[in-house]
Formats: structure tokens, sequence, C-alpha cells
């Protein structure tokens, strides 16, 4: 069984009978469909702006949560440099008690 390629021989198929079908419909009919695909793409356009909306809001929100999780980095950085820094000195302690000097 052989599967149809859809090409450009088709696409023009496709624009040839819309035309035809375009041709047989009145002023009404062709009027009524321009007012429906007009109200569709209305509706499409509407659900566009709409995620394109929560979708900035998502980002602000997002750019917000980073600049907040970079501070607590900086700061946990910070924490365990300061850490060390204690544990050093404790340990420079322990050795000079093991050692018996001060």
């Amino acid at each position: 069984m052989k599967t149809h390629k859809s090409g450009p021989l088709d696409s023009l198929r496709g624009i040839w009978r819309r035309i035809i079908r375009l041709s047989e419909m009145d002023i009404d009919q062709r009027l009524e469909k321009l007012t429906e695909r007009h109200e569709a793409l209305a509706e499409s356009m509407e659900l566009v702006v709409d995620l394109q909306r929560k979708n900035e809001e998502a980002h602000q929100r997002n750019e917000v949560l980073l600049e907040k999780s970079q501070v607590l980095i900086v700061e946990v950085i910070e924490s365990v440099n300061s850490l060390a820094r204690i544990a050093h000195m404790h340990e420079s302690r322990l050795s000079n008690l093991e050692g018996g000097t001060r």
C-alpha cells in the first residue's frame, strides 16, 4: 500500500477546491463565512494575548525569586567561609595545646 505524500500540487488542489466552493456561494454566504473566520481569529488572538500576559507575569515572579536566591547563596557562602575560619582557628588552638604551647 502506497502512502500519499502531500506536496505543492496537493496544496494547489486544496486552494482550487476552496475557490470553487467560494464561487458557488452568494455574497451573504461569503460574508457570513468571513465573519465566522474573523470571530475565530479574534478569539484566538485574545487567547494569545492572555497567554502572553500570564507568561510575562510568571517571568517577573521568576526574576524576583532568582534575585532572592542569589542573595541567599551569597549569605550561605559567607557563612561557610566564616565557619571554615572558625574551624581553622580551633585546629590551630588544638595543635598549640597538644604541642604544649599557647
